[in-house]
Formats: structure tokens, sequence, C-alpha cells
């Protein structure tokens, strides 16, 4: 655990192998702890999280929710390591012919970093946290049921049973691959590295720096729910968020997912609702604020600080900003600087004084903390609205003038 705490997974892996062939035993919450250090290697954690899992299945040690969302994570926001030890690395899990230390010792390069452009990194912290870290002394065991399985909307859900043991398949999702994978069967499987048998091919030109692509090594989302379903894991909220967060931000995934967690009997959070709301909002699928109001209220959650961070970014004019306030005043949450940032914003590229009067108004009832962002923002909306008192005392003057020459 030592090790995990620092980030350090080469060398507790290695121990790992030498002890278990040695006879120690290693449960699964000590493979969790390994994954979740994997979370902290941007440039190599999803290569090293591939690795544990191959050796976890090689071992017969039985994954939990804690494993399959640690995956998740690691497939979100790191890369594979050194581009050009991928197709090799790639081929050695698929045919499971590599060497467990050989592919734990290849060299590791900085050059693959995470894309900047990822959602996770350009909110600015709006998102909260999903946290994998395990309770001590928890093993993460959860019960397995499933119910009214063809509920009426849920076509893309069926049931199939094998050597007396029922798992679940979802047999018409759509996960809008890009082009650079090509979907292409494998003996009547999809691309998943996490199968018993993994397949892996028609991967050409791949970037590996997008999390879509990466999470397409794993099934997508109905390959990596297929394994959970094999070893009896019911999907948890945290897991259907990590969902949410890897895949394409259309509607029809969105409705999926929404249909999913209907049937698991799993009720959406705040944390779930924010990161839906934000992709909808960074795919330019934005909606009236009450639209998004309603969504809240619909699922009865309480908006947080967060929420209304997200909200401000629909805030087009004064209206809609006067709402957006006074629904965080009927919430009782106190207002900061990263929710009055992207409201002050919008008043400025709307050149409504009214709306850059109430933003500032707000700002001084609340007494916020400004940030060094606010500030700046604060600074420009100073400019903007003495570039609109000169354009209206000009409009003034004009219309004084001319309305004297008559």
């Amino acid at each position: 655990m030592a090790y995990c705490r620092h980030g350090i997974i080469s060398e507790p892996l290695i121990l790992i192998e030498k002890l278990q062939k040695r006879g120690f035993k290693f449960d699964t919450q000590c493979f969790n702890y390994l994954l979740e250090a994997c979370c902290r290697d941007r440039s190599s954690g999803f290569r090293y999280a591939l690795l544990i899992w191959r050796y976890m299945r090689t071992h017969s040690i039985v994954p939990n929710s804690y494993t399959f969302l640690a995956i998740a994570k690691c497939a979100e926001q790191c890369c594979l390591g050194d581009v050009e030890l991928i197709p090799e690395f790639l081929k050695s899990i698929a045919q499971e012919t590599g060497d467990f230390s050989k592919l734990l010792l290849a060299k590791k390069s900085s050059n693959l970093t995470i894309n900047v452009n990822d959602e996770s990194k350009s909110l600015g912290g709006a998102e909260e946290e999903i946290k994998t870290e395990l309770p001590n002394g928890s093993n993460g065991d959860i019960e397995f049921n499933v119910n009214d399985t063809n509920e009426k909307g849920l076509n893309s859900l069926a049931l199939a049973s094998g050597s007396g043991e029922e798992s679940l398949f979802l047999n018409e999702i759509e996960t809008n691959m890009p082009i650079n994978i090509e979907k292409k069967k494998y003996d009547g499987e999809y691309i998943n590295l996490l199968s018993d048998k993994p397949v892996c091919g028609a991967i050409t030109g791949c970037d590996f720096s997008n999390r879509e692509n990466r999470f397409l090594l794993l099934g997508g989302m109905k390959g990596f729910l297929k394994v959970m379903a094999d070893f009896n894991v019911k999907p948890n909220r945290q897991i259907f968020t990590k969902l949410l967060t890897l895949m394409s931000g259309t509607r029809d995934v969105e409705n999926i997912i929404l249909q999913l967690m209907k049937q698991y009997k799993v009720k959406p959070d705040t944390v779930f609702m924010n990161v839906l709301v934000r992709k909808r909002i960074y795919c330019r699928d934005i909606c009236s604020l009450e639209e998004y109001i309603d969504l809240y209220k619909r699922y009865r959650l309480n908006p947080s600080i967060f929420t209304i961070s997200i909200l401000a970014l629909t805030c087009r004019d004064y209206e809609s900003g006067k709402k957006c306030v006074a629904y965080a005043k009927e919430n009782d949450i106190r207002l900061n600087s990263e929710a009055l940032t992207p409201l002050l914003k919008n008043a400025i590229r709307s050149n409504d004084l009214k709306y850059m009067s109430l933003i500032v108004n707000v700002a001084k009832e609340h007494d916020v903390e400004a940030s060094p962002l606010f500030m700046a923002t604060l600074r420009e909306a100073a400019q903007k609205a003495q570039q609109l008192k000169f354009r209206t005392m000009a409009v003034e003057e004009t219309a004084r003038i001319s309305e004297s020459e008559k």
C-alpha cells in the first residue's frame, strides 16, 4: 500500500509476482490499490492497468466494482506509454504470449501525454472527483441482482445464460466509434482486452491520447458491462458516471445510460447530472437554463456550487442570469468567483450593462473572494461598460443634435 500511495507501480508488481511464485496469496483489494496507483501515472498508467488486469485473470483473482472503476478511471486519465511500444504491447496482451516482467520493465516515455483537450481537463475543476479509494478493511463486494430485464424501452438488453450463470449482453448499443478504429469482428467479438480471450486487431494509426479510443480497447460500453456481468458485478453510480465521461456526448448515449441506470435501479446523483449537463454544453447541445433546472428537479437532486458553475455557462442574457442567481439562493448556495466568472463573461459578450451590474452587485453581496480570473474578467467588464457608456452618450448626443437641427 505504501508503494501505491506514492504512485510507484513497477516495484510492487514485480515483488508480488516473486512472492506469488513462493506461495504467497494476494486478494482483490491489493490489486485495487495497484490500479489506483496506475491512475497517477498519466503517461503509462493505462498500460500498467491492462497488465494488472491480465495478471489478475491469469491468477484467478476475482475483480469487484472498485477494480472496474479504477480501470475505467485509467482509461479516462492515462495513456499507454511509448508510442513505439504500443503495437507490440497490445499484441502481447491479446495473444497472452508476453512475459509479465518483460512487459512491465519496458521503457516508459513521457512523449505521449494525456490530451489537454480532454473534457475532464477543460473545466477548471468544475466536476467533483470520483474517488476510488478503498475504505480500510473493505473488499468492495456487492450484490448482483437483475430484475425486469425486458422492461419496455430497454430493447437493447437481453439475457443469455451459459453454464448455469446469467450474463448481461447489450446487443444494440452503438458507441460512435472514431474513424481511425475499424469496427471489425474477430470470431464474433469486438476489440476487448478485458475478456477471457482478448481480441485486438484492426487498429491502424489510432490516436490513443483520445479517451474514447482508449475505452474502445476495453470493448466500449457494451464490452465493459458484459465483462462486469460475467463476474456478477453490478455497475454502481460511480461506474455509470465514468461511462458517461468516456462515451461520446450524444443524446442517444445519454438515454442508453439513463435506461441502464433505471434497469439496475441506480438513481442519478448530482455529480452524474453535472457531468451530463457539462457534456451537453461542451458538445454545443445547449438548452435553456429552465430545461436544465427541470432536469435536476425531475430526479429530486440538490444542486452544488459546481452545478451553478456549469449552469452559468448557459446564461446568455440578463433574465437567465437572474434566474441562475435566484436558483442558487433558493438552494442556500453561496456563490463564489468560479460561479460568477462565467456569468460575468456572458454579460460582457451580450453587451448588457444591466447584466454586468447584477453580477457585480451579487459579488459584493456575497463578499466573494476574487480569483485572478475573476479580477481579470472584472477589468474587462469595466472596459466594456465604459465603451458602452461612451457609445450611449454618443448616440444621445447625435439624437439631440439631429433634433435641434430640425
